[in-house]
């Protein structure tokens, strides 16, 4: 349908041209991370961010996803010492070194949303991949 006056136009990559107030770009063929424009501002999503970025504005949404990245660093840190304790009882997670990097990576280097792509996503599927005593 068309768009009333003064509601916001959001459109995904190659679908609506110039009349649009949020563009999503999708990468790697998908929309499972990619990057929102809103007019000059632009924030990067990975997965269910993707309605956070829509929806916020760049300050804000840059806000939360580095208050998530500091939560998930918490969490890392926890399942480092589980897997740790599990591995005493006989179950090698395999997971410490991963887990131990995700840590590193958000404490010393995060810095934006670009790195949840660049930096964060492979950690995660490393540790999403080596999961074999299911610490979660």
């Amino acid at each position: 349908g068309e768009c009333v006056e003064g509601e916001v136009r959001v459109c995904f990559t190659g679908t609506g041209g110039a009349k649009c107030d949020v563009t999503v770009t999708g990468q790697a063929g998908s929309f499972e991370e990619g990057y929102i424009t809103k007019g000059t501002e632009r924030v990067n999503y990975v997965g269910k961010l993707i309605y956070a970025g829509i929806v916020a504005d760049a300050k804000n949404y840059e806000c939360n996803v580095k208050r998530l990245m500091m939560r998930t660093g918490t969490l890392a840190n926890i399942y480092l010492k589980e897997s740790q304790y599990l591995s005493t009882k006989g179950c090698n997670t395999g997971m410490e070194m991963e887990l131990s990097r995700l840590s590193n990576t958000i404490t010393n280097s995060y810095e934006s949303s670009i790195d949840l792509i660049t930096k964060i996503k492979p950690v995660v599927k490393g540790i999403e991949q080596n999961n074999v005593c299911r610490i979660w």
